[in-house]
């Protein structure tokens, strides 16, 4: 996107959710990720169901501070330059993403490639046999959240083949 973060988080009760983030590039730059919580003493944060792919930085960061009260579930973090969660402290729930590295006490979470479709042709559905499929938790549902596409079951990921390609409106990455 020409920025070196896709979504900033700076305030209190945000929701990133449902999101698709790629070729968020450029170059090699300290502040680049694809979802940044920056400077920190935020509460009531989540970020749910979120796809970040092909960014030149890390793919979920928390700069520095606090956050308290947060959740970063069921995201999926493939072919950046580092598919790594990073984050500082202790006051979230990091749980059933899908990335290489984790510094985090995150739990349930997966180091497999998510088998997209054809990531190059923008298609970021799971191939059948995907490790990521199924394997979301509907506890994550956000308030307001509404499912655009038929299937798409965010938590229980039950159609892998009804979401829409990224270039549509409505992406539903997982």
């Amino acid at each position: 996107n020409g920025t070196s973060r896709g979504v900033l988080v700076d305030a209190s009760n945000m929701e990133v959710y449902g999101n698709l983030i790629y070729n968020n590039n450029i170059g090699v730059d300290t502040g680049a990720a694809g979802i940044v919580l920056n400077s920190g003493g935020w509460d009531g944060i989540k970020i749910v169901n979120n796809t970040v792919y092909n960014g030149s930085g890390k793919c979920i960061w928390q700069t520095t501070g606090t956050v308290t009260n947060s959740r970063i579930e069921n995201n999926i973090c493939w072919g950046n330059a580092n598919n790594f969660i990073d984050l500082d402290g202790t006051g979230f729930t990091c749980d059933r993403n899908t990335a290489t590295t984790f510094n985090a006490s995150c739990t349930n979470n997966s180091t497999a490639d998510p088998l997209f479709v054809n990531a190059a042709s923008q298609d970021f559905n799971l191939q059948s046999g995907s490790p990521a499929f199924e394997t979301g938790t509907a506890t994550s549902a956000v308030a307001g959240f509404a499912c655009h596409a038929a299937g798409c079951n965010r938590g229980a990921m039950v159609a892998p083949t009804a979401r829409p390609k990224a270039a549509k409106a409505q992406q539903q990455p997982r």
